[in-house]
Parts: C-alpha cells; structure tokens; sequence
C-alpha cells in the first residue's frame, strides 16, 4: 500500500482562494466555479475580468462562471486559452444565477 503524502500543492490552495488574491503571474490555472459581482468574496467584479484571468491562465478542468444578479453592460470576446494537459473537452459556462423572490 502506497503511503499518502500529508503535503498538499500550492495550486490547491491557491484554487481556494477568492480569484481576485491569485496574481495571474503565478500562472494558476482555472477550474471549478467562480462568482461574477459586487458582492464581498467575489471572484472577479465585471465579465471583463474574468474573461482576463481566462484568457491569460488557462483552464486545467470546467469552469464555470456563475453571474449575479446584477446588471452588466460589457462586451467581451473569449480569445483562445491554455489547456492544461488533462483538461480534455472540459466546458467553460457562464451563467446567470437565479434572481431571489422569482421563480
């Protein structure tokens, strides 16, 4: 039986933290789900950003950019982006999350 090590990587640590702490110049890339908003711990504050942080890093599995709801008037074109070996087919969605009271 093959022994566990008790050290975790950096990068997982870093994919815990808010986007907005990971300077892109550590190169991390993005996998799994981040906010899009004004609300504190937010990942990225406008599509603009997180479309920056996409393009500049990279995904290394799904992303997926869930939107608050909150009114965005942005344009923004999604540029071509690394894939890290393994990534495979993995999708990057955005979405708008649903707005409280509606149904």
């Amino acid at each position: 039986m093959r022994k566990m090590s008790r050290y975790v990587s950096l990068a997982f640590y870093l994919n815990l933290l808010p986007r907005a702490l990971v300077s892109s110049a550590w190169g991390v890339p993005l996998s799994g789900a981040y906010f899009i908003g004004s609300q504190p711990g937010d990942d990225c504050a406008t599509l603009t950003a997180a479309v920056a942080d996409l393009n500049a890093e990279g995904i290394s599995g799904a992303v997926n950019f869930n939107n608050r709801e909150e009114t965005f008037t942005e344009q923004v074109t999604i540029g071509e982006f690394n894939r890290e070996a393994g990534a495979g087919n993995e999708l990057v969605t955005f979405r708008g999350l649903p707005m409280s009271g509606r149904t």
